[in-house]
């Protein structure tokens, strides 16, 4: 499986979109927000078992929302982190990380990938300055999208800059990853928001582009590839039993 930023294709000559595990980790439990909304809340039991279960199919990437750190501003999970990566998991955490001190201690702990949402919309320079001190190939731009505009604090608020704007200090800075979510298809299964990916594709040549929100099945993935989104992160159809597992990761 490729876990870099490379580009990797398919047989069709279109760009393969690889499938990341998504839990998103609320008082210890695997859960599910409908659009963010932290009062419509989907228990799915203990994060381990998901673990557990999407290693032995052979997934090796996880992608994390400690959901309470998206809220309050402080990451919490850092403990349960460390034990994935020691086990050989690339690590890939959002939420709560919104200062350098704070992506540190996440890299230290083992994440691979620190996904800055909140900070890097309300100050392009704290995201600069984190690649800078962490390098590119650490740090992934949280770019969260409600109406085609940037969200920030757990998608209680909209960002001051616009998508466009915002974008273009990104990009100068040097930045090569972007994860976006399309919070009206977050936990829908409606499947992804694909114009929006059109759109960040065309504005973010060369940057590895990351898909959230509204994943259901394959052929989900296999559009996506054909417009240029290198991955998807998924967590409702996974934990719903929609994808088949056996060659998924194989």
């Amino acid at each position: 499986m490729n876990m870099t930023n490379s580009v990797s294709t398919a047989e069709s000559g279109t760009l393969r979109c690889r499938l990341i595990p998504a839990l998103d980790l609320l008082d210890g439990r695997a859960v599910r927000l409908l659009r963010g909304d932290f009062s419509r809340v989907t228990d799915y039991g203990d994060p381990a078992h998901w673990v557990a279960r999407w290693w032995d199919a052979g997934a090796r990437e996880l992608h994390v929302v400690d959901l309470a750190g998206a809220r309050d501003g402080q990451c919490s999970i850092l403990p349960l982190l460390s034990q994935w990566a020691s086990r050989g998991w690339v690590l890939q955490l959002g939420g709560g990380l919104r200062s350098r001190e704070a992506v540190s201690d996440a890299l230290d702990a083992g994440v691979s990938r620190a996904v800055l949402g909140t900070a890097a919309v309300r100050e392009p320079d704290f995201l600069a300055d984190c690649l800078v001190q962490f390098g590119a190939s650490s740090i992934v731009g949280g770019l969260d999208l409600r109406e085609g505009k940037p969200q920030v604090a757990g998608w209680s608020g909209d960002a001051l800059l616009d998508t466009v704007d915002l974008l273009e200090l990104w990009r100068n800075a040097g930045l090569q990853w972007v994860l976006s979510t399309a919070i009206s298809r977050d936990g829908t299964l409606e499947g992804p928001d694909l114009e929006q990916y059109r759109r960040l594709r065309l504005a973010l040549p060369g940057v590895s582009l990351i898909a959230s929100g509204g994943v259901r099945h394959q052929a989900d993935l296999d559009v996506l590839g054909a417009i240029g989104v290198n991955a998807a992160v998924a967590g409702r159809a996974l934990l719903d039993g929609l994808f088949n597992l056996d060659q998924l990761w194989r």
